[in-house]
């Protein structure tokens, strides 16, 4: 399983039990993953710009400058 996990061996080669232990491994990768990854600051690195509610939740637009801008306030 090992080997798979790797990279150096095809997924089907895993037994039954072997298989469902990788699927396990590879979600809790993507798990840990996902809770340390800021995907805000990845994006902007690539140029993207992102929006997301705020606490009042208003639409912001978060550009790759760094800069933002609320594009509708709540009424």
């Amino acid at each position: 399983m090992e080997a798979a996990l790797a990279g150096h061996l095809p997924m089907t080669d895993l037994t039954l039990e072997e298989g469902v232990v990788f699927n396990a491994e590879i979600s809790a990768a993507i798990e840990e993953r996902l809770s340390r990854t800021n995907y805000g600051d990845v994006l902007a690195a690539q140029g993207i710009t992102t929006v997301a509610l705020n606490d009042a939740g208003d639409i912001v637009e978060h550009r790759p400058d760094g800069t933002s801008v609320v594009l509708a306030a709540t009424p």
